[in-house]
């Protein structure tokens, strides 16, 4: 575990693959407008855990013990780099609704934002370019 600290700033799991853009983009200064994908291999029909039976389970989480082990150090790790990145959640919501316009047009350039979500139209540059700016400080070890 201690090798994975050192060797990576940016630790992200496949579920919360969302945030993982956008930490990506905090670290790096890109726009959020150049991480939005198009989804590719979606299965719909993939058999969830919940349907699995109890002995294909035990069998699975025994051969992946290690794994397993790793990815919830991962997860935790995740999780609290979110909580200490400053307007991480507002960032989120903006990229959210940048994908789902790229979803629905193929076009990320074309963005409506409800004002319930909590952030405008003209304010998502605005809350990224603060996001960029208190993650380099947290990193340089300066704050604004």
């Amino acid at each position: 575990m201690d090798t994975m600290d050192d060797a990576f700033d940016i630790i992200g799991i496949t579920e919360d693959f969302d945030s993982f853009l956008v930490m990506v983009a905090l670290k790096m200064g890109w726009p959020l407008q150049d991480m939005v994908y198009s989804k590719q291999k979606v299965i719909a029909d993939r058999p969830r855990l919940k349907q699995l039976k109890n002995a294909h389970l035990t069998e699975l989480y025994s051969l992946y013990k290690e794994e397993l082990v790793l990815y919830s150090y991962a997860r935790l790790k995740f999780e609290r780099l979110k909580r200490e990145t400053p307007y991480f959640a507002e960032v989120l919501r903006g990229f959210r609704h940048l994908q789902a316009a790229h979803e629905e047009s193929a076009r990320p350039e074309v963005l409506h934002i409800d004002p319930e979500a909590g952030i405008l139209p003209g304010q998502l540059d605005r809350a990224h370019s603060l996001a960029v700016d208190q993650w380099r400080a947290a990193r340089n070890g300066t704050f604004p």
